[in-house]
């Protein structure tokens, strides 16, 4: 638990500084390049604190676009004299911008597909940055709107969980020409590629798995009902009917708020498997039966889902399905990159992968 709350304070942190500062340093590059294409190369830069005058803005937030532009090469220092235009013809490539939106910075799956995405991206002199939409369709617009003005060339995004979709946003990438990829949910509606894992064969998977250790009754727990869960819980009944067991309305838990739930469906259903729609709720799980007395991988079988760097932190580390968002997060970034390149968008690519357990020590 510890590890999960420091874990949210790191991206909590990133949001801070990737806020409207992130756009102001944005915004001040970008106004940078324009100017630079217009002077001669060897020609020299506007002092500093010009720059600060002339673009509104911080002296530190200029030295860090000047810094990039330097590390680039589009502009070179002589100490004690100042700034310079570098020669363009020298074979300097442009530096591109995507915006990664995200739903919620604490969903520990979102860690590892920005890991996929960042090992595909660093190769192909493109940077990005991260929004956090936080659920809300307005802040998710803004965003994206501000990221649009800023120059950016095209998004990854997870869209929100939300019963009323706001279209603006998609509507505004599409009259801007601006190409994106849609993460994990789809938008009824809208063309864009599509890169998901399958999660009715990975709730099917896992609870087969249990199955086939011995388990006889099986739980199955979410913390939210929306469009995952439910699929998770088709594969969790078909895997069950499959092996000619009985469902059970007392061994689901769709959505609770307090562990005081999961308690009550474990002392009143007694299972002896639990299958957790995530890691998180997996640890909520291991929690309750921590007080219940009850030892993980001998008196009752875990498994959760999304294989997240919690499993290896449990004191009986958890077996888990791998959800593959470091796979999905540089598919992702390549078949935006490709459309960026070839001008070929919008696209209706769908690609999903596979998931596969992972075994640790959690069930017997």
């Amino acid at each position: 638990f510890c590890y999960i709350k420091h874990h949210k304070a790191n991206y909590m942190f990133k949001r801070n500084i990737q806020g409207d500062e992130m756009y102001k340093y944005l915004t001040i590059k970008e106004k940078l390049l324009s100017d630079l294409t217009k002077m001669s190369p060897h020609t020299r830069l506007a002092s500093r604190n010009a720059m600060c005058i002339k673009y509104a803005a911080t002296r530190t937030t200029v030295d860090r676009a000047i810094n990039e532009l330097i590390e680039e090469g589009f502009v070179y220092s002589r100490v004690g004299s100042g700034t310079y235009v570098s020669d363009q013809n020298a074979g300097v490539k442009r530096i591109s911008y995507w915006g990664v939106i995200l739903p919620e910075m604490g969903n520990l799956v979102y860690p590892s597909m920005l890991e996929g995405i960042q090992e595909f991206v660093h190769r192909k002199n493109v940077n990005i940055v991260i929004c956090n939409s936080d659920h809300d369709t307005c802040r998710e617009f803004d965003h994206i709107s501000r990221l649009i003005k800023s120059g950016i060339e095209g998004f990854i995004i997870v869209p929100c969980i939300t019963s009323e979709m706001d279209y603006r946003v998609y509507r505004l990438m599409e009259n801007n020409h601006i190409p994106f990829v849609f993460c994990n949910r789809l938008v009824d509606g809208i063309r864009a590629p599509f890169i998901s894992s399958n999660s009715y064969y990975g709730g099917y998977l896992a609870t087969e798995y249990l199955i086939n250790r011995g388990a006889k009754k099986i739980a199955y727990i979410s913390k939210k009902r929306y469009k995952s869960s439910i699929e998770r819980y088709s594969g969790y009944s078909m895997a069950l009917r499959a092996s000619g067991f009985q469902l059970s309305d007392e061994a689901v838990l769709l959505n609770y708020n307090e562990q005081q739930e999961i308690r009550h469906l474990i002392m009143n259903y007694h299972p002896d498997a639990v299958f957790a729609f995530n890691d998180f709720v997996a640890s909520e799980v291991y929690h309750v039966f921590t007080e219940l007395h009850m030892q993980i991988g001998v008196d009752i079988s875990l498994i959760g889902y999304d294989n997240s760097t919690v499993c290896e932190l449990m004191p009986q580390k958890l077996t888990s399905v791998s959800y593959k968002a470091s796979e999905i997060g540089y598919k992702a970034a390549e078949v935006l990159f490709d459309m960026i390149e070839s001008g070929n968008y919008p696209k209706m690519d769908v690609i999903i992968f596979q998931p596969e357990i992972v075994e640790r020590n959690s069930c017997r």
